[in-house]
């Protein structure tokens, strides 16, 4: 699936509780240091993941993944801490260092990209029980499971939406109705 940058109109920083602000990524110099929080993340909640999925994701988060979707950062004291990934309406990503987990880092993000990027649907990795929980405790619904993800490795994924969004369904992809 082709995903176009999506055009940010606001970029100034948003500060809110626990001493976060979010703001747009900087750019590809900013990269190096959100795959590390990308990783720190996935460490601490992707124990499914095989090494050889994780490395392979890893290696195309900076050329192939952030460029695709408007990306924000969570800052704290002047260090970014998580990042959200938006593309039409969907939350494409969010992943918080695991240091930063439990923090409140999550849902700024959540509510920073809800409230003023239209997110509405999100896909998470059915494993990933704790991610499951976290959009569920924030409103979202499972409208449907695919066995695989995206890329055909074997991942079910959980398609969730808030209530009364229309959930984005991708037609080469088997799903399930819940």
């Amino acid at each position: 699936m082709s995903i176009e940058r999506a055009s940010v109109p606001d970029s100034k920083p948003r500060h809110g509780a626990f001493g976060i602000s979010i703001r747009s990524a900087l750019g590809p110099e900013e990269y190096p240091r959100l795959v590390a929080v990308w990783r720190s993340a996935v460490d601490a909640t992707h124990d499914f993941l095989a090494a050889e999925h994780r490395e392979e994701i890893e290696s195309h988060l900076a050329s192939d993944y952030f460029p695709q979707v408007a990306l924000f950062v969570a800052v704290r004291g002047g260090v970014p801490v998580g990042f959200a990934g938006v593309a039409e309406g969907n939350l494409e990503m969010l992943f918080v260092d695991a240091a930063a987990r439990g923090t409140g880092v999550g849902s700024a993000l959540l509510s920073f990209v809800i409230a003023g990027h239209g997110v509405r649907t999100v896909d998470v990795n059915e494993q990933n029980a704790q991610a499951v929980g976290f959009y569920r405790s924030r409103g979202f619904r499972v409208t449907c499971r695919s066995e695989l993800d995206d890329q055909g490795r074997p991942y079910p994924l959980v398609h969730m939406a808030v209530p009364g969004a229309a959930a984005t369904v991708d037609a080469g992809a088997p799903r399930t109705r819940v």
